[in-house]
């Protein structure tokens, strides 16, 4: 699973962070790129409806749009896809883990949604401090 989850990781970020996200910051501005970009890389998880829910493919639509829009940004700022690379194989390979979470009153919904809000705390400060890539 762990080498499943790397390969996914190298190729998504070096295709949406690495080469699309790159070639569009110089033309839409670092904000408009990561939005683009987020995106794309959102959209490309419909493919997931096949072997899942409806609800939960959507809910997984948000959660890859804010991660994508946070790796973006991480590797504006570091101009580097360590980071990226990390944070994705790290996700990926707990969400292929099995069995799913198992905490008492936390679904695995509700904890996708926990991800996503704390994924958007992280985004705020690196806005805050680049404010000028939302113009």
């Amino acid at each position: 699973m762990l080498f499943v989850a790397i390969l996914i990781s190298l190729f998504e970020e070096t295709f949406f962070r690495g080469m699309l996200f790159q070639a569009s910051q110089s033309t839409l501005g670092v904000g408009r790129a990561a939005v683009f970009t987020s995106i794309l890389f959102s959209l490309t998880h419909l493919i997931n409806l096949g072997h899942q829910t409806l609800s939960l493919t959507l809910l997984q639509l948000g959660f890859t749009f804010v991660l994508g829009l946070l790796l973006c940004l991480i590797t504006a700022q570091t101009t580097s896809l360590l980071w990226p690379l990390l944070i994705h194989t790290v996700n990926d390979f707990f969400s292929m883990m099995e069995p799913p979470i198992n905490l008492p009153g936390i679904t695995t919904t509700s904890f996708q949604i926990i991800e996503i809000a704390v994924i958007i705390l992280l985004i705020l400060p690196i806005l805050r401090q680049n404010h000028q890539w939302l113009s």
